[in-house]
């Protein structure tokens, strides 16, 4: 049975914040039949020291899993559809093995998140709190490998910050305002640019639907601290070139350093990495009208990297 995923952004999202640890791989193919995991991930060995940032997805991420996120509650056949995708995993990952190919040593768990889970939907799939985790993580039988998170009922402790990013409603808007109260570090900085990444590509879709636009609405707080970070770095470069060559010339320095900034952070998410060719158009584009400005971050965010560069060069 197919599905319609919790937003691909929200999976290259915790693709992305899983990227230290180990191998994230969205969208996974399951061999058995059509099927794609939402994320598989396998950690590095030796294992990384996780970020404190991240949380729970720390301690998940210590073995290989399986990731499935959900927009809505899921329902039975959504659970159903979960373990025959892990259990083709698992398939696929005992035969390569076999074959002598690279596989981890250990067989992947399936964690499902979601933003509700009733009492009553538990009880179906005999899910109990599981020991020594926070409340609203909860296992199901052990031969079953499943996991399931409740967002809404885990505790508000920095350990649950960025899970609750991907709750909705007022669990995901108190997470976001979190984040946007965090002091300033590397971590910090590039989880703004992850949602910041993640409210551009919601915003500039011709057709939006309810759940985009309250994704949206609630990413506006870290957009709004992320955007002013980035000012600030340009105000104070500008301020520097200011002195040297007089204060309009600073002010419109200042602009141009933001815009850049804006368009190089924008690249190192969409395409992985900033290279020679790619800053060089960043800076291209700081000099041009907002206008066409706007239709240069608009063909980043849905072009591939070559389509873009072709597109810009001409």
């Amino acid at each position: 049975m197919s599905r319609q995923p919790h937003d691909d952004l929200a999976k290259q999202f915790l693709a992305d914040l899983l990227d230290p640890l180990g191998r994230a791989t969205s969208s996974f193919d399951v061999f058995d039949e059509t099927r794609q995991v939402d994320i598989f991930f396998v950690p590095v060995s030796p294992s990384a020291d996780a970020p404190a940032l991240l949380g729970l997805f720390g301690r998940i991420g210590t073995v290989p899993c399986a990731l499935e996120i959900f927009r809505n509650a899921p329902d039975d056949s959504d659970i159903e559809d979960s373990l025959n995708k892990l259990y083709g995993l698992r398939a696929d990952q005992r035969r390569r093995a076999e074959r002598g190919e690279d596989t981890p040593a250990e067989l992947p768990q399936l964690w499902v998140l979601s933003p509700t889970l009733s009492d009553t939907f538990r009880d179906r799939f005999s899910a109990t709190a599981r020991p020594g985790w926070l409340p609203g993580i909860y296992a199901g039988p052990e031969g079953y490998r499943i996991n399931l998170v409740a967002i809404h009922q885990l505790p508000a402790t920095p350990e649950t910050l960025m899970m609750r990013v991907l709750g909705r409603g007022r669990v995901q808007r108190a997470a976001i305002e979190e984040i946007r109260a965090l002091p300033g570090s590397p971590t910090v900085a590039r989880v703004l640019e992850l949602l910041e990444n993640w409210r551009y590509t919601i915003e500039v879709r011709q057709n939006r639907n309810q759940d985009d636009e309250e994704v949206l609405m609630n990413l506006s707080p870290a957009y709004l601290r992320w955007r002013e970070e980035n000012r600030q770095e340009a105000r104070q470069e500008g301020r520097q070139e200011g002195r040297q060559e007089g204060l309009q010339e600073g002010r419109r320095e200042g602009r141009q350093a933001n815009a850049r900034a804006s368009v190089e952070n924008l690249m190192r998410l969409r395409y992985g990495t900033l290279d020679d060719e790619l800053a060089r158009a960043a800076t291209a584009i700081a000099q041009l009208p907002e206008t066409e400005q706007a239709r240069a971050l608009l063909a980043i965010a849905t072009q591939t990297r070559d389509e873009f560069l072709a597109r810009f060069r001409r």
